[in-house]
């Protein structure tokens, strides 16, 4: 199942606009910007405990496309996840 706000507001009976601003209204924040943050935590965690490929780590925090989690990633941390997990590896952390 895809996780958005058109899903989530389908099973429960809202209209994805309405849902979209009572989660604003609620965190703070865009469903969109709160997904990438929760997404990008488990990215760390996955990136830095396994040697699965960039591609596969992207698929596992529900990336249909390896360029979108690069470009969120970037966006995120300012560096590419494998730049990222090759830091974290020469460092030994």
């Amino acid at each position: 199942m895809k996780l958005s706000l058109k899903s989530i507001g389908s099973t429960l009976g809202v209209s994805e606009s309405h849902l979209g601003r009572l989660f604003c209204q609620r965190t703070g924040t865009t469903f969109r910007d709160y997904l990438r943050a929760v997404r990008m935590l488990k990215a760390i965690t996955l990136l830095k405990s396994s040697s699965q490929p960039v591609k596969l780590v992207a698929s596992a925090l529900g990336y249909s496309n390896e360029g979108n989690f690069c470009r969120d990633f970037r966006k995120v941390f300012g560096m590419s996840a494998l730049r990222y997990r090759l830091d974290k590896l020469s460092n030994g952390r």
